[in-house]
This record gives structure tokens, C-alpha cells and sequence, in this order.
């Protein structure tokens, strides 16, 4: 029986499609989650893949090379040109701040520090030594000591933070290239595309 024709059908929600958006919401949801980490690299590599996409055409029309050979070239001349010098500086920064650190723990001027050399030091300087009792309960040479101390320990552990940031660093470059790679190759395809299914 159709209904009549100067009313409108009523959409009635049953529990099955309530369920069903429900289920939706928290899957999108769910979803939105595990690829929030992924979209700064994703726009990254969309990025680095139309700056690059010129020597991909390059390589492929001018040089002959199939798609997916050109790709791969540019992908790993994208990747020394914009990757090896930022690993390369990250490394040389981490075993510099390494071997500072171990040099002045080893240093006779850390051996004087912790021995009284900074009470030795301030009692030869004229207008503190008439008031080295007052300087004396201070406690300098403790206090000194332990901010070289602190100010070590900060420096150590910012050293090891780096060295899991240039970690996490190499795992999204590796990611971004391989989206690179697949950008050059169907980038234009999945650009097409998706402009198709814009409203």
C-alpha cells in the first residue's frame, strides 16, 4: 500500500540501524586514532612527492626508464638530498655531546671541583677572602658540584632523547619514502580520483 500522496514517508530507526551507527561512529572513531600518527608523514610525502615529481618525469621520459625504476630513483635521490645530511648531523651532535661529557667527568678540573678546588679558587681572590667564614657556611663547594652534576644529568638525558627521536625519525622517513615511491607512481591517478569524488 503506497502511502497518500500529499503526505511524506516517515524514516522510522529500528535498533539494528541504531546498533549499526553506533558501531560506525566507534569504528571511525577507532580508526581516526590509529591514522592520526600517520598524517603528518602521509602530507609529507605528498609534499616531497610533487617537489620530486619533475626528475621523475625526467627520468622516465627523457632517460627511458620504466615507472617504477624512475620512481625508485628519485625516491632514493629524494632520500639522500633531504635524509642523509639531517642523520648525518644528528649523529655527529650525539657523539659529540657523548664524548664531551665523558671528557670532563675524566678531567683533572672535575677532580679539582670535587676535592674543595672552587673554596681554594675563591679564597685567593682578595675581597672574599676577608669574608671566607661567611662563604664557608655557604657550602660553594657542594653547591657548584651538585648544578655541574644536574646540568650533566640534563645533558645526558637529553642526549638519549635525541637518540630515540633520530630512532623514530628514521622509522617515518623509511615510511615516507615508501609513500613517496607510490606517490610518483599513481599520484596523478589517485589525485584524479579523489578529485572525482569531491562533492
Amino acid at each position: 500500500m503506497s502511502p497518500p500522496s500529499g503526505n511524506k514517508p516517515v524514516l522510522r530507526f529500528t535498533v539494528q540501524d541504531t546498533f549499526f551507527f553506533l558501531i560506525l561512529a566507534g569504528l571511525s572513531i577507532a580508526f581516526s586514532k590509529v591514522l592520526s600518527p600517520f598524517l603528518g608523514i602521509l602530507f609529507a610525502a605528498i609534499i616531497l612527492a610533487h617537489a620530486f615529481y619533475k626528475p621523475f618525469l625526467y627520468l622516465r621520459d627523457r632517460l627511458r626508464l620504466r615507472s617504477s625504476l624512475a620512481a625508485l630513483v628519485t625516491t632514493l635521490f629524494a632520500a639522500s638530498v633531504i635524509a642523509v645530511p639531517i642523520t648525518l648531523v644528528t649523529f655527529l651532535l650525539s657523539s659529540e655531546v657523548s664524548e664531551g661529557y665523558q671528557r670532563f667527568r675524566t678531567s683533572e678540573f672535575y677532580g679539582e671541583l670535587s676535592v674543595g678546588g672552587v673554596s681554594k679558587s675563591v679564597k685567593q681572590i682578595p675581597l672574599l677572602r676577608d669574608n671566607w667564614k661567611t662563604i664557608e657556611d655557604l657550602h660553594v663547594d657542594e653547591r657548584v658540584v651538585n648544578g655541574i652534576e644536574e646540568g650533566l644529568a640534563w645533558l645526558y638525558k637529553a642526549l638519549q632523547s635525541l637518540v630515540v627521536s633520530t630512532t623514530r625519525f628514521l622509522i617515518q622517513l623509511v615510511i615516507t619514502l615508501y609513500l613517496i615511491y607510490f606517490f610518483l607512481l599513481d599520484g596523478v591517478k589517485i589525485g584524479n580520483r579523489a578529485y572525482e569524488l569531491l562533492p
